[in-house]
């Protein structure tokens, strides 16, 4: 049971990461950075405050996952690389 449990924390980590960096590229492209060079941590915590755009056809579009917790952002960052500001997701890394 323990070792479920472990493979759902991982899956749920995965799946947080990966909704991090989508937004994070989304966002881009309509001109709003979460990205924190080398900080991973900070990063996804900037997802979570959110952001809104201000120019461009997304001028007034907020955004943000707020329903991550710490808890959450930490675990999922693991997954999470920073290229640059850019926030890529990296499904190849081993489960902690």
């Amino acid at each position: 049971m323990a070792s479920d449990q472990k493979v759902f924390e991982a899956t749920r980590n995965r799946r947080n990461a990966q909704e991090i960096a989508t937004l994070c590229t989304i966002a881009s492209g309509a001109g709003v950075h979460f990205g924190v060079p080398n900080d991973p941590v900070q990063s996804a915590r900037n997802t979570v405050a959110g952001a809104t755009a201000t120019n461009g056809s997304f001028a007034g579009q907020t955004f943000r996952l707020p329903n991550l917790q710490e808890s959450d952002i930490i675990a999922a960052a693991y997954f999470l690389e920073m290229h640059g500001t850019e926030v890529i997701y990296n499904g190849n890394r081993p489960n902690p």
